[in-house]
């Protein structure tokens, strides 16, 4: 997935994932873009890993959010 120049992000997570405006999930350390899934009613999601425990995160909720 390309990344606009005016796609802006904001820290989730502790700082250690950002979103973005478009619906991007990224990890910073690597800043690698994370692929979203589908959940089972239809909205994607990623899992964010934190302390070796995952979490389910739906993107549209953290651009809402954030």
């Amino acid at each position: 997935m390309p990344v606009s120049d005016d796609e802006r992000w904001a820290a989730i997570d502790g700082g250690l994932y950002q979103v973005s405006d478009h619906g991007h999930v990224r990890r910073v350390s690597e800043g690698q873009q994370l692929k979203p899934a589908t959940g089972r009613l239809g909205y994607p999601r990623v899992l964010l890993h934190h302390g070796g425990k995952p979490k389910t995160l739906f993107i549209h909720q953290a651009v809402a959010e954030h």
